[in-house]
């Protein structure tokens, strides 16, 4: 019985062990589901969503399964995202100290 209890107590401590290092990924080791590529929105949707959302887009490519988007947000500062190919709904934010 308390073998059981010993043995139940280290596997939850490896398995948040395992959860907290997964969230540590960085943004860019993200991906997104797989989505055929014919069905993936085109870079002036990509652009116009981006602008909806209240950036200036630098930069868009195909990475991980996303749209990654370097953009500049409405106080000027340097972004980074990844966008849903299909429905456009941010993925990740990354900011930068930069101007």
């Amino acid at each position: 019985m308390r073998l059981t209890a010993i043995a139940t107590v280290i596997a939850l401590a490896a398995a948040a062990g395992s959860v907290a290092t997964a969230g540590a990924a960085r943004a860019d080791d993200l991906r997104c589901a797989p989505v055929e590529r014919s069905q993936w929105m085109g870079i002036e949707q990509v652009i116009s969503r981006a602008q909806q959302l209240g950036y200036t887009t630098e930069e868009v490519e195909r990475d991980d399964g996303c749209w990654e988007v370097k953009a500049r947000d409405r106080n000027g500062l340097r972004v980074k995202f990844k966008m849903h190919p299909t429905t456009g709904e941010l993925v990740t934010r990354e900011n930068s100290a930069r101007r």
